[in-house]
């Protein structure tokens, strides 16, 4: 078999991997979880670079075999794993949204200072509401970020608020990055090493980096689809 995707493989010493061991059970049944040495004969992977300069793999299983002790848990009982470890995933995803509030500090101070042409971008009208979207879009995630916080010291973790969350922040970093991008111009985009480059390139690079998170851990729509099932009580989306 083959997995895209699969983030740190060209570090790992061993792969966690999800595999259907009864194919005659329903769709979410019948799946265990190994833990695959990546020494093992018939294992190989294959680099993608993305557009935010971010490595990930294509890992591939070529008649891999491993013993039963490779097998996390019990036979046939991955789902329950996989599904725990996805909600803590979305939640250290929404966490990364830190990125996009430290940003929108730095275009803060750039606007408040004076620039090479006398001007203050912070004068201007249109900067002040830009930058009051900026940070009421970090003040909401940060406030969903803390009330996951507190779930997991409850020893809780709400697919719904797990889910709510990651969608959320992750597409509030991209709107805010954007925002922030509308106040400094187009030196914004300027790569880090250049003279022209604003805060060193730091919102360029956050910029590309920042698309693959709507995806990883679960696509967006599906995370939609998990808040309205657990958070809403409505039925589960067919697909």
């Amino acid at each position: 078999g083959t997995k895209v995707f699969t983030s740190g493989a060209e570090g790992a010493d061993y792969i966690w991997l999800a595999a259907r061991t009864n194919k005659d059970a329903p769709k979410h049944k019948g799946i265990t979880l190994f833990i695959v040495d990546t020494k093992l004969p018939g294992f190989s992977l294959s680099p993608i670079h993305t557009v935010g300069d971010v490595r990930t793999n294509i890992t591939y299983y070529d008649n891999v075999r491993v013993p039963s002790s490779a097998i996390a848990g019990n036979l046939n009982e991955g789902w329950k794993l996989i599904t725990s470890q996805l909600n803590h995933e979305r939640i250290g995803l929404a966490a990364f949204g830190i990125n996009g509030l430290g940003l929108y500090h730095q275009v803060l101070d750039w606007a408040r200072s004076t620039q090479p042409d006398g001007r203050k971008p912070i004068n201007a009208p249109w900067v002040q509401t830009t930058l009051a979207e900026a940070h009421a879009l970090m003040e909401a995630m940060r406030l969903m970020n803390l009330r996951l916080a507190w779930e997991l010291d409850q020893g809780n973790v709400n697919p719904a608020y797990a889910s709510a969350a990651k969608v959320f922040a992750t597409e509030s970093v991209v709107e805010t990055c954007r925002l922030l991008l509308e106040v400094v111009g187009s030196a914004g985009l300027v790569k880090a090493g250049s003279q022209t480059a604003i805060l060193d390139g730091a919102l360029e690079a956050e910029y590309r980096r920042l698309q693959i998170n709507t995806f990883g851990g679960g696509v967006a729509e599906v995370m939609r689809d998990l808040t309205a099932q657990f958070g809403l009580g409505l039925p589960r989306a067919n697909r």
